[in-house]
């Protein structure tokens, strides 16, 4: 489950919405649109949508047959062994945030802290139970009948699904403001509930529910994410503290084993069916990119088994299947499915976006350019919301660039940070080659790009950093896009440039200065 939090961004212009992360087209479908204007702006009608919108979380159902994937634009179900198969979309709730099947695979939870908790009987699609808590996750007893989740601050409710009433409320101190729920389990033989906050494990026995037992995991904090497992035979308990993993004995609380083999947070924890495994994912964003990877290990010899560098889209989940030979792990825009003993992917999903950060029409409005966190660039049919074109560059994509005749893509991409090293793509649209790439090793960052109408004339203003201060000078470059020669530079007094732009007519480049 994915909580780490990222504002969406609302644009609307001639003919298009983008809203939550998923490309709305709006406007007459057929030609010649009609212009949007202030009287007919409520008759605007919604023409396509292009993509699912991004992967909140996923999980997959008990016999390892069907993966549910719960993202922006609602509930999704995947068959696990065809992820290219479209899939059957559940429901068009906006905004869903977790994702559960209970282990009878009877149910399915899915919620946030937006909508509430819903519950889908998947035997009878007809039979909906929803009410109005909105915690961040809920889990399930072993046996189905229970659904723990948070009630209020220090309060987790364990509610009777078949009786629609909460039988049990379990109560703990919060200590520190930042002391939130990040991870809550049902131990597989129903004795125990465990929760993590952002400082601790507590288990309660649900036999004699009244005091908690209480782990302290070492410096370094307990991150969001799906950090708390227990493993099949209810004898340990796993988390993920900080840049490790660590492994508690459940009856006597003691630290049994320690895995760690990154150098950013655990986001993620989970056993292997038969307990000889355990599953450690990180999925951390820093300095402008997503740093994914997946660690299998060996828990009697405790050694890694195997390292599986996923993407650097954002990793929201892993899981290995029932029968022990494929991993799933989910990022913002995929699910993938890896053969565990030969480390290859097998296979993946399509059709989910990811978070899109610049968006652009080409000047006859058939294609749009859209630039992604991951790093790369996709070209979309607007109608069709076919992928023309899809391109990388090395870090977050800040903005996207199509020439007035769609024969030039630019992006310019940002390793965010101190220092926040820039680079400049262009590529050929036709053929996808690299025309061009601008590099700024001696400098802080690029302010902006803009291209010609033409496509021939890119400008640029990277920061000079020619002393190594931090000081930028305003300068302004201009390259040949089809040789990738600086025919000229500028100069200017006022400052560092953070935005440029060509005149219709090309005759013109304005600049603003910081």
């Amino acid at each position: 489950m994915l909580n780490r939090r990222k504002y969406a961004l609302s644009l609307i212009c001639s003919c298009i919405l983008f809203l939550q992360n998923a490309l709305l087209v709006i406007g007459d479908p057929y030609p010649p649109l009609t212009p949007i204007t202030p009287q007919n702006v409520y008759e605007i009608q919604e023409l396509n949508t292009i993509g699912r919108g991004w992967i909140a979380d996923s999980d997959l159902s008990p016999d390892g047959k069907t993966l549910a994937v719960a993202g922006t634009l609602g509930v999704w179900l995947h068959d696990a062994n065809n992820l290219r198969k479209s899939p059957h979309h559940l429901v068009d709730t906006p905004n869903i945030g977790y994702v559960k099947f209970s282990p009878d695979g009877k149910w399915l939870a899915f919620g946030s802290t937006e909508v509430g908790i819903h519950l889908w009987n998947t035997q009878s699609t007809d039979q909906h139970i929803s009410f109005s808590a909105k915690p961040r996750m809920v889990a399930f007893s072993p046996d189905s009948n229970v659904l723990a989740y948070e009630k209020q601050s220090g309060e987790i409710a364990l509610r009777d699904i078949n009786a629609g009433r909460v039988n049990t409320v379990l109560r703990f101190d919060t200590f520190e403001m930042g002391d939130v729920v990040e991870g809550l389990a049902f131990s597989p033989d129903g004795k125990l509930l465990a929760l993590a906050t952002s400082y601790r494990i507590l288990i309660w026995s649900l036999d004699s529910p009244d005091e908690p037992r209480m782990i302290a995991p070492d410096i370094g904090g307990i991150w969001s994410g799906n950090i708390l497992a227990f493993s099949p035979d209810s004898t340990l308990i796993a988390a993920g503290q900080g840049e490790s993993a660590a492994v508690w004995n459940i009856d006597t609380l003691s630290k049994v084993a320690t895995f760690s083999a990154n150098r950013y947070p655990i986001s993620n924890v989970t056993f292997s069916a038969d307990g000889k495994r355990l599953i450690t994912a990180v999925g951390f964003y820093l300095g402008g990119r997503f740093h994914d990877s997946v660690q299998i290990w060996d828990l009697t010899s405790g050694d890694q088994i195997a390292t599986v560098a996923s993407s650097t889209s954002g990793l929201v989940e892993a899981a290995i299947a029932p029968d022990g030979q494929s991993l799933f792990i989910s990022n913002l825009d995929t699910v993938q499915r890896w053969d565990i003993a030969e480390n290859r992917l097998r296979d993946a999903t399509t059709g989910y976006l990811g978070y899109v950060n610049s968006l652009t029409f080409s000047a006859d409005n058939s294609l749009i350019a859209a630039g992604f966190s991951n790093g790369e660039v996709r070209l979309l049919d607007t109608v069709s919301g076919e992928e023309r074109l899809m391109v990388e560059t090395w870090a977050e994509v800040d903005k996207v660039i199509l020439s007035a005749d769609s024969k030039v893509l630019v992006a310019l991409s940002t390793l965010h940070g101190l220092p926040s090293p820039s680079k400049v793509w262009v590529w050929d649209v036709a053929s996808g080659a690299e025309l061009l790439l601008l590099e700024d090793d001696l400098t802080l960052g690029a302010g902006d790009v803009a291209l010609s109408p033409d496509g021939s004339l890119l400008a640029s203003s990277f920061c000079s950093d020619i002393n190594r201060t931090e000081i930028c000078l305003g300068q302004i470059q201009l390259w040949d896009t089809s040789t990738g020669a600086l025919v000229a530079v500028f100069d200017v007094e006022s400052g560092f440039v953070t935005s440029l732009v060509f005149s219709q007519d090309g005759k013109y480049l304005a600049s603003k200065s910081a």
